[in-house]
């Protein structure tokens, strides 16, 4: 059995996402609707929370597999939940589709600071050393 994974922070990174799922594997840009991204207070990385009206740009790695998700699911620990959502996203042709994936969503929505996260400054700044600095301290 293998899902669809929905990424919209640090995991939509090479240097985050290859160290812990290693094969490679196809993913395309998507969105999520119904879900705003701010910032964790006092952290680098974003969480999602429900927001009417709202939309996450993201990234979508397709067909993971249970040990993969095992290790997602490991990495993001307690401080998130997976759940299943359906993203949108364009095919090769320029259509629009939806599809079944999997999300991790941050379980404290006052742990987020109210402001938008951004993602270059994050791959400019923080993307490199955010895996080695999380695994070792066991956070996200």
């Amino acid at each position: 059995m293998s899902v669809h994974v929905f990424t919209y922070g640090s995991l939509m990174f090479p240097a985050v996402w290859t160290r812990l799922v290693p094969r490679p594997r196809a993913s395309v840009a998507a969105r999520l609707d119904g879900f705003v991204r701010e910032g964790v207070r006092g952290q680098s990385y974003p969480g999602i929370r429900p927001q009417a009206g709202a939309c996450t740009i993201g990234r979508v790695y397709l067909e993971i597999d249970e040990a993969e998700l095992g290790r997602l699911d490991a990495f993001e620990g307690a401080e998130y939940r997976r759940e299943s959502v359906t993203v949108v996203m364009a095919t090769r042709d320029g259509r629009c589709i939806t599809i079944a994936a999997e999300v991790y969503r941050f379980t404290e929505p006052l742990g987020l600071d109210g402001t938008p996260w951004d993602a270059a400054r994050f791959g400019c700044e923080s993307a490199e050393g955010f895996y080695r600095a999380h695994a070792r301290a066991g956070e996200n």
